[in-house]
């Protein structure tokens, strides 16, 4: 993942502009759809043991510092997948695509995608 010109490597990352994930976890701390800014926590590691410690430190609300975990702030991002590897992208729980993929705000703009009745 580059951010900010700046590469970091993680197994999964949630780049977000509302608190909750999944329901009611809250991951994305300080962040509102008000933002200028996506909040970025990104997650190193592909074990289920370090998977099952990020769940842990999410449901007592300690993922910030948390060993393994970095929370960014980012208004884009690109997203490339190592050694060539097939990766996808998850939007709101949908198949978004697969990578390389660009993340970033439009400012002012909104778009909806899969609205068949306006055109989408």
């Amino acid at each position: 993942m580059e951010i900010a010109g700046e590469r970091r490597r993680c197994s999964f990352a949630l780049v977000s502009k509302v608190r909750n994930y999944g329901g009611d976890f809250e991951i994305a701390r300080s962040v509102t759809l008000l933002h200028d800014q996506f909040e970025v926590i990104l997650f190193e590691g592909a074990t289920a043991t370090r998977y099952v410690k990020y769940f842990a430190g999410m449901a007592l609300n300690r993922l910030a510092g948390m060993g393994g975990v970095t929370v960014l702030r980012a208004d884009r991002m690109k997203i490339s997948p190592v050694d060539d590897r097939r990766a996808f992208v998850q939007i709101d729980g949908e198949l978004g695509g697969k990578l390389p993929a660009e993340i970033r705000i439009v400012p002012n703009a909104l778009y909806a995608a899969g609205a068949p009745e306006y055109g989408g």
